[in-house]
């Protein structure tokens, strides 16, 4: 999930590296997974990452795990914003989607 988390932003003209050189730091604070089919190894896997709401301090995103048109697992997480002190941050403008 990591992964699809960091590859969205890349997606959007940014990076998690120059994230923290602004003193914007991602931390997950929610994070679940439903698996619903196993993988093998050597399966070549597809990540969907879906951004639900970027609100305030708070990203929700949703994920989709598949291996061909089979849904393997769905999660979700909850990343907050905070400052190089630990302290609650409001969003970069570009991690809004309300």
């Amino acid at each position: 999930f990591e992964m699809g988390r960091v590859e969205m932003l890349r997606a959007a003209g940014h990076s998690y590296r120059e994230l923290e050189e602004q003193g914007v730091l991602l931390v997950v604070s929610e994070i679940g997974c439903d698996y619903f089919l196993p993988a093998n190894y050597d399966d070549l896997l597809q990540l969907t990452t879906i951004t639900v709401r970027g609100k305030g301090a708070r990203i929700e995103h949703e994920y989709h795990v598949r291996c061909g048109e089979r849904l393997l697992a769905k999660g979700r997480s909850v990343v907050a914003c905070i400052d190089r002190t630990g302290r609650v941050k409001r969003l970069p403008e570009f991690l809004k989607t309300e």
